[in-house]
Formats: C-alpha cells, sequence, structure tokens
C-alpha cells in the first residue's frame, strides 16, 4: 500500500544549440555563447532531475549527479576562457559564478539530498526534513540564476540590445509561481504522508493479529485522519485547480470512515478468541475491500498530482538578444 509521489519542480532556463567557434566580435555572439554553456548544463541539470526525483536508484542517481558536477566544471572552463567584450568582463564572470554556485550547490547540498531521501520514508519527520532541504536548494537556484538575469540585463543595456523575452515581471511572477507551486504540494503530501504511516502501523498490527494493539493504532488512525481533514479543509485551490486537494482529501475520508467503522469490528475480531464464520468471512472480505479501494483512491491522488504539475510548471524564457 505504499506510495511514493511528489513533484520537485525543475529548474530549466535555456534551450540547447550546438557550439561553433567563436571570435565575440558582436554582443548578441557573446551573450549566446554563455546562453548555450548554460543551457548545456541546465539539460543535464534536468536529466538529473527527472531521475532523482521519481528514482530510487541511488546509485544511479549519484552517478547521474556526478556527471552533472563534471559539465558544470567544464561549462564554467569554457566560459572563464572568454576574452572581455568592449573591455569588460562582467557578464562572463557574473556567468561563472552563477555555475560556481549552482557547482557547490551539486557538489553539497544534492549530495546531502540524495542521503536525505533514502532515509525519508522512515517517519514523517525525516520526509518533512527531505523536503525542506529541496525547498532550500530550489530557493538557492532561483537566485543564482536571477543574478545571471541581472548581468544580461545590464550587457544588453550598455550594448544597445534588447532581451528577446518577456518582461522581467513577468519572469519574476513565473518564478513565484513554481515555488508556490512546489509547497503547494509539498504542503498536501505531507499532510497525506502523516496519514499513511498511521495507516501502514494499524494494518501491520492487524497482520500481527495483534488485537490490542491494533485497537490503540486505530485510535492513533483516527487522530491523523482528522488532524489532516482539518489542514486540507482550510486549504483552497492552486489557482482554480482543486483536484489534487480533493483526491487528498477523498483518501483521507475513506481512512477515516473505514477506521471508525468497519476497522472497529476488525480490531474487535482480532480481540476475540472465539471467532464465527461470519467474523472470518466479515474480516477477509472487508481488508479486500478496503486494500482494493484505497490503492485505487491513491493512484488517482498520483495522477492529480502529476496533472497539476503538468498544467502549472511554466517554461522558462530563453534569454537571447537583438539589436534594437
Amino acid at each position: 500500500m505504499k506510495y511514493f509521489n511528489y513533484g520537485l519542480i525543475l529548474f530549466l532556463g535555456f534551450t540547447m544549440s550546438t557550439i561553433q567557434a567563436q571570435d565575440f566580435t558582436s554582443a548578441p555572439d557573446y551573450n549566446d555563447y554563455i546562453v548555450t554553456q548554460h543551457s548545456i548544463v541546465l539539460n543535464k541539470n534536468l536529466e538529473y532531475l527527472s531521475y532523482s526525483v521519481h528514482s530510487m536508484d541511488f546509485m544511479t542517481i549519484e552517478k547521474k549527479r556526478q556527471e552533472a558536477v563534471q559539465q558544470i566544471e567544464s561549462s564554467s572552463s569554457n566560459i572563464s576562457k572568454m576574452p572581455a567584450f568592449d573591455s569588460s568582463t562582467r557578464l562572463r564572470d557574473e556567468a561563472v559564478a552563477v555555475l560556481n554556485a549552482v557547482l557547490e550547490t551539486y557538489k553539497v547540498e544534492m549530495s546531502q539530498i540524495i542521503t536525505l531521501k533514502e532515509n525519508s520514508n522512515d517517519s514523517f519527520g525525516a520526509m518533512e526534513k527531505y523536503f525542506r532541504a529541496q525547498d532550500k536548494v530550489e530557493k538557492k537556484l532561483e537566485r543564482t540564476q536571477e543574478r545571471l538575469y541581472r548581468a544580461q540585463a545590464q550587457f544588453a543595456k550598455k550594448n544597445g540590445m534588447e532581451l528577446n523575452e518577456e518582461d522581467d515581471s513577468d519572469r519574476t511572477d513565473m518564478l513565484k509561481k513554481i515555488n508556490e507551486l512546489n509547497e503547494y504540494t509539498r504542503q498536501i503530501f505531507l499532510v497525506q504522508f502523516k496519514v499513511t504511516k498511521a495507516e501502514s502501523k494499524f494494518v501491520e498490527s492487524i497482520n500481527e493479529q495483534n488485537g490490542p494493539l491494533a485497537e490503540m493504532r486505530r485510535g492513533t488512525l483516527l487522530n491523523a485522519t482528522k488532524e489532516a481533514k482539518e489542514k486540507l479543509d482550510k486549504m483552497e485551490s492552486f489557482h482554480g485547480d482543486d483536484d489534487y486537494r480533493k483526491s487528498a482529501l477523498e483518501v483521507v475520508n475513506y481512512r477515516n470512515e473505514m477506521a471508525e467503522k468497519d476497522m472497529k469490528r476488525i480490531t474487535s475480531i482480532l480481540k476475540d478468541k472465539k471467532r464465527t464464520n461470519e467474523d472470518v468471512e466479515f474480516f477477509n472480505k472487508t481488508m479486500e475491500s478496503y486494500n482494493l479501494k484505497i490503492n485505487e483512491l491513491i493512484q488517482q491522488f498520483n495522477i492529480d498530482n502529476s496533472e497539476l504539475m503538468k498544467k502549472h510548471v511554466p517554461k522558462m524564457i530563453e534569454r537571447k538578444i537583438r539589436r534594437t
């Protein structure tokens, strides 16, 4: 009955293009070479992040992290070898500084996150700690990217160029929405995860046919579902999209209903050494029905999470420049 599906929003800024020999005699060529190098890095990061979020193969995750580190180092080296443009190295130096900040994130923080993920299913606290680390990394990547954007804007202004993208306010709103979506989905997942851990303990005691322990854990599950329901009821939709929250609420309500009624009889049956055929039949049918229904609800919960991500994750804009 385990499930593990939550979204890390990927931080991707540029599209790939072929690197050719450059003499950097024009401002657009100078800027676009830097864009291309960052594009290679960010596509490698995308490959890593896509795999690391959805896989529990930690050896492969670590291998892909190392590949990302190598690419960041290579692109940083390429940009650092660029000459000054019009006696200024500011854009070059800022681009290298941004890559060095990303490199530090991949060498230190991403490595720590892998360890946190390995232990995240152990407890609600472990999952919460893992999410906090993810949030911290995303905010850091956002700040480093904004640093490069500012340097590009100054370079464009100085050289009579304009950035070929939406205005800065739109971009800022876009980044805020990404972080907002992360926070929203993780809040819902954590509420759901806490109930799931309580349910797992309850089911474990049923499998052990420990009636008194099952009854105690049924009470814990009831409290967890009530707390979760209160939190989910207070949450609003995400910009009008309420399917993910409603799916979480359906899972919580079903677990609450079963814990209050049928599971109460289940624990009574387990505590009674004299079980009738009717008791055994009720036990088997109830557990079979419960497993089928809860898996169906969880599947929908995961689907709605994926759909929410697809719908609300905006594409980042490539900041190439053109002459005015």
